[in-house]
């Protein structure tokens, strides 16, 4: 893998490295990653904006900035009361977390436009990974915590103790920010194995897929897993996906005899400490009132209630958790969906328009593929192994995204616009109009 990063570096261009360069330290160095894909920016939209309104996709993103800086101007210059003690400057700082990638979707095309292009950067990607796993097993197993910071907090790896943070993170912040990308970088590592010819590279394929699928239980967020359960089948096919059902039901059924009486507690003590740090309180123990084993439905409520008082316009960024907090007399950071943060923040309409931009994006890409798959000229099956992949990559940040957000740690947010850019370029592929 090593070598073939290697080759790739010398044969690319300047803006081309930078790229591949920042998909592979953005996980571990986002601060430098950042600055390698502004200079890949500048490079791929210089003197090319008439370019940028050529496409429908850029429309909409165009119309839906425009529609967050006028809510923003509303919320700021208008000085709609608030019923708390709210600084309104929060909203405009608010945007950087949107317009600059909306620009980045359309500025990382060029270098996703083919799928040779984009299993160069599947394969920076998976490298870039490694780390990851590496120090979040490393602070699982032997207690090597942080934080650690470089360069005066430019690059910071929190690391902190499992006894803090119930799971597995790594550099992340929490749990499921780390569980994200892993379960996000995890098809990737799935298909590299299935398109990997030699028994040795088979096999280091099969060791990165071990130490994901254990870096992903030892998260200990739900996501990952369903991450982890949705790529199988997909990737690897029907008769792994049946063995791989089965074993969840074993694991499923043990959960449930753990809870029951038929179990002693010798056992059932045995069970417990068997499994991952903290792995049993993910599961209710009795099932009572729906919202209070599922809280993010009463989260949801109060969002929605919220949002239509002020549908057009929002309440501005970094607004939700003082809302919250003044209806519910408790702290949440943000409502568990990323439609209802837009939409809380910046009004219905860009939420709706971006949900139906990603929906359109999706679909048209999974159906060229699936169309591509079937025709007899499609000869190289690694190809759409890899493309497949793309998709079943970008399906769970999207399934994700819906019962939570990871979206405001800037690796997922970044790494969720480059999937976008590159499922935008398989379309423009077959089209051939790139």
């Amino acid at each position: 893998m090593i070598k073939n990063i290697e080759k790739i570096l010398n044969i690319e261009n300047h803006e081309k490295s930078s790229f591949y360069l920042g998909v592979f330290l953005l996980s571990t160095a986002p601060a430098i990653s950042v600055f390698l894909f502004i200079f890949a920016i500048i490079k791929s939209t210089n003197n090319k904006f008439s370019l940028f309104l050529k496409d429908n996709f850029n429309i909409v993103l165009l119309v839906v900035s425009i529609l967050m800086i006028t809510s923003c101007f509303f919320q700021y210059y208008l000085k709609i009361p608030y019923p708390i003690e709210f600084n309104n400057s929060s909203t405009w700082i608010g945007l950087i977390n949107w317009i600059p990638l909306f620009w980045c979707f359309w500025a990382f095309q060029p270098y996703l436009k083919s799928h040779i292009e984009r299993k160069k950067t599947i394969l920076f990607l998976i490298s870039g990974t490694i780390p990851i796993i590496i120090s979040g097993l490393a602070q699982y197993w032997f207690d090597v915590n942080g934080p650690w910071e470089l360069f005066n907090g430019i690059i910071v790896w929190y690391q902190r103790p499992i006894e803090i943070t119930d799971g597995l993170t790594g550099p992340f912040n929490n749990t499921n920010y780390a569980g994200a990308w892993l379960a996000m970088a995890w098809p990737f590592s799935l298909s590299i194995y299935k398109t990997e010819k030699t028994k040795k590279k088979k096999f280091i394929s099969l060791l990165i897929i071990i130490l994901f699928v254990i870096s992903i239980i030892f998260t200990n967020s739900r996501n990952s897993w369903i991450g982890l359960m949705l790529s199988i089948p997909i990737i690897m096919g029907r008769r792994i996906a049946i063995f791989t059902f089965l074993l969840v039901t074993i694991l499923l059924f043990i959960i449930f005899l753990t809870y029951s009486s038929l179990l002693s507690a010798d056992i059932k003590e045995f069970i417990f400490s068997n499994l991952p740090h903290n792995f049993m309180s993910n599961f209710p123990e009795e099932f009572t009132q729906l919202e209070n084993e599922f809280p993010r439905i009463g989260i949801w409520k109060t969002s929605i209630e919220f949002i239509f008082i002020r549908p057009l316009t929002g309440w501005g960024a970094a607004s939700f958790p003082l809302l919250y907090e003044l209806q519910n007399n408790n702290w949440i950071g943000h409502p568990h969906n990323l439609l209802l943060e837009i939409a809380f923040s910046y009004g219905i309409i860009p939420s709706l328009i971006l949900s139906f931009f990603v929906i359109s994006i999706f679909i048209k890409s999974t159906i060229i593929k699936l169309k591509k798959f079937k025709k007899s000229s499609f000869l190289n099956e690694s190809n759409y192994v890899f493309d497949k992949a793309w998709l079943c990559s970008t399906l769970f940040l999207i399934i994700a995204h819906l019962i939570d957000i990871q979206y405001f740690d800037l690796r997922i947010s970044i790494i969720s616009w480059i999937l976008l850019a590159g499922l935008r370029s398989m379309i423009l592929e077959e089209m051939n109009t790139i």
